[in-house]
This record gives structure tokens, C-alpha cells and sequence, in this order.
């Protein structure tokens, strides 16, 4: 199932729905404090990857979509 159909599926009114949401928020106003906000070992690989793309979070984000076989404008289409 594609992630736009469970968003969906979800609601409007859903928890999940409204923490991407905030999380999609967060990251258009600064995506590094939204980061900082966080620890383990997926942040060390994310903050890797952003360090790799030049500290830009967005370039990262859009190379890891796109090495994965992503459209990141989907994503980002599924969380506005």
C-alpha cells in the first residue's frame, strides 16, 4: 500500500496524521533543530547523511528518497 492510501486511510483527524504533520512543519522551519531533538542510532546515520550532502537536510533527504527508488515530491506531496 502506498504511503498517500494509509495516510488516507488514517484520517484527518488521526494522531499518526497529525504528528507527520508536525514533523513535515518542524522540518520546513529547521530541519536541524527538528533533529537535534532526537538520539539513537538512525539520527547518527541521518546526521551522517546530511554531513555527506554538505550539512543541506534537504539535499539528504532528497538523495536517500531518490536511492531508494522514491519520488521524494510524493513525500513531500503526502505530508502537505
Amino acid at each position: 500500500m502506498a504511503i498517500p492510501a494509509i495516510l488516507q486511510q488514517l484520517g484527518q483527524s488521526s494522531p499518526l496524521a497529525g504528528q507527520l504533520k508536525q514533523v513535515a512543519n518542524l522540518m520546513r522551519g529547521d530541519p536541524s533543530a527538528l533533529l537535534s531533538r532526537f538520539t539513537g542510532p538512525q539520527m547518527q546515520e541521518a546526521q551522517r547523511l546530511i554531513q555527506a550532502a554538505g550539512g543541506d537536510a534537504q539535499k539528504a533527504f532528497y538523495d536517500l528518497a531518490r536511492k531508494n527508488g522514491v519520488d521524494p515530491n510524493d513525500i513531500l506531496n503526502m505530508i502537505r
